[in-house]
């Protein structure tokens, strides 16, 4: 019988408990390494969603990719930088920016 979303996430902080001693990192795994845990023969978009929130309520956070799945605690998240506010304001969205226009830069921007 495969094990349930929360069986799953448990193993998950446990290998993420494991990795960390070797090097203080998030960790990835593939979708097939995921559906070897788990049991199951397809990952669902609700099984996933059931792992995420156990992740959740014990700090930690699964990122799917399109390839592999990250699993990092929401605490190391903090160490990753804010993307700065200029650079976020240079391709704001504005009612009456044309779309596709290039900045004097060069890069694509929707701001005039």
């Amino acid at each position: 019988m495969a094990r349930t979303g929360g069986e799953t996430a448990d193993i998950l902080k446990e290998l993420y408990r494991d990795f960390e001693c070797a090097c203080l990192n998030p960790f990835r795994l593939t979708w097939a390494q995921l559906r070897g845990i788990s049991g199951v023969a397809r990952i669902s978009d609700r099984y996933l969603e059931e792992v995420k929130e156990m992740l959740s309520r014990d700090g930690f956070a699964l990122l799917p990719l399109e390839n592999s799945i990250v699993v990092v605690r929401d605490r190391d998240l903090y160490l990753w930088d804010y993307l700065e506010a200029h650079l976020v304001e240079r391709y704001r969205y504005r009612e009456d920016s044309k779309p596709g226009t290039r900045g004097n830069d060069g890069k694509l921007s929707l701001v005039r």
